[in-house]
């Protein structure tokens, strides 16, 4: 297809009228399906000596890749993760991850959120897409490269959509990348759920974390991967997210405030970074923009009120719902029960506390840490009793 715009490209794409190139494989390998521990081995002591560290033994020292704020986030040779919501704004920080991994001088007056990618020195930077329609891919690849600056679109810059493939398909093309494609600099996997048949299916979880983390080390390279939240606890979604917030090199969380119309990136795990302010950012105009300092303090202030009201309310639910024995609880035993669990002020009259339990159910009914069935009040979630992004 020859001379044809952006706009005309993106339009067929939507009609499904062009399929994006995908990679040819060529015997790939897919992860057996089965676990089982052997009954005995016959590796000799050399074999398991082989993989011995001491000071005779040559290692490669750790090459980071990208840095957030200062910080060290992620590393060739490992895997990290970005987690948020849907709409949090993911999109932003791979894209920015992904962009300045592409920039060899970066201008100082570059707004990049703080994230710095070292440069890729002509390495593949590969990213893969299982969730947007191809026309969604096609617009995030021309943002990426309006960010990069660059007039020629880099042929080291891969974007594959695999959003028609099952996860079998998915895993195959994966393996088919590492075994095909030299010099990885960077593979960031959008939709890491969509490489396994559920994300709350164990077995599969550990066993494309351990292969992801194997490939890593062999071909020395960076993985990012992308997942998304549980709404209600803020952790990384199943199985596969609580596997590898166990095992990987960084995790941040990207949120968004909808009331204040800011989002938030924040550390969750950084394995050798220091754990970093969280850092703020807007983008009601399109384009993405770091908050003044001014609004940063606001903001943190608010939060830290916000966060102290939460941990009040949850201390009062604990020891209303124990009184009340896990049972559902109407109206006027609600507030029968937080007036008599929270903190007591001196001189302060009925009326003054009764308006003050009022208020602070109010929050808890914010906080989404109740609900209301059949006119009665039950805990929304265990969890959030004692699990607080």
């Amino acid at each position: 297809m020859t001379n044809i715009t952006a706009k005309q490209k993106k339009a067929l794409l939507n009609e499904n009228k062009e399929t994006p190139k995908i990679i040819p494989l060529e015997n790939p390998k897919v992860a057996p399906k089965s676990y089982s521990i052997p009954q005995s081995s016959s590796l000799s002591i050399n074999q398991i000596l082989s993989k011995r560290i001491d000071r005779k033994v040559e290692i490669k020292p750790i090459i980071p890749t990208v840095f957030i704020s200062g910080s060290r986030y992620a590393v060739k040779g490992d895997i990290s993760m970005i987690s948020g919501k849907p709409k949090a704004g993911k999109s932003t920080i791979t894209k920015m991850v992904l962009a300045t991994a592409l920039m060899k001088e970066i201008p100082t007056d570059f707004d990049s959120l703080g994230i710095k990618s070292n440069y890729c020195e002509g390495q593949y930077v590969i990213y893969i897409d299982t969730e947007q329609n191809p026309a969604d891919t096609y617009e995030f690849y021309n943002e990426v490269i309006k960010l990069t600056g660059l007039k020629k679109e880099p042929e080291n810059f891969l974007v594959l959509n695999w959003r028609d493939f099952d996860y079998l398909q998915c895993l195959e093309h994966l393996v088919a990348i590492f075994d095909q494609i030299p010099n990885i600099y960077m593979i960031v996997l959008d939709g890491i759920t969509d490489l396994i048949p559920s994300s709350n299916d164990e077995t599969s979880s550990v066993m494309l974390i351990r292969y992801l983390m194997k490939e890593s080390t062999v071909r020395n390279t960076c993985i990012i991967a992308c997942i998304h939240e549980n709404g209600e606890s803020g952790k990384m979604r199943g199985h596969i997210g609580a596997e590898a917030a166990r095992k990987c090199q960084g995790t941040i969380s990207v949120r968004y405030d909808e009331a204040k119309k800011v989002r938030v990136i924040k550390p969750l795990f950084l394995r050798r970074g220091k754990m970093f302010d969280e850092i703020y950012w807007e983008s009601d105009s399109g384009i993405p923009r770091s908050c003044s300092a001014e609004l940063v303090e606001k903001l943190k202030t608010e939060q830290a009120n916000e966060d102290k009201r939460k941990l009040e309310c949850v201390d009062i639910l604990k020891q209303v719902y124990d009184k009340a024995q896990g049972t559902g609880l109407n109206s006027a035993e609600l507030l029968k029960y937080v007036k008599m669990y929270q903190v007591s002020k001196k001189n302060e009259s009925a009326d003054a506390c009764r308006k003050r339990a009022g208020r602070y159910i109010d929050s808890m009914k914010k906080l989404e840490l109740i609900f209301e069935k059949e006119n009665l009040w039950y805990l929304a979630n265990n969890s959030q009793l004692q699990i607080f992004p």
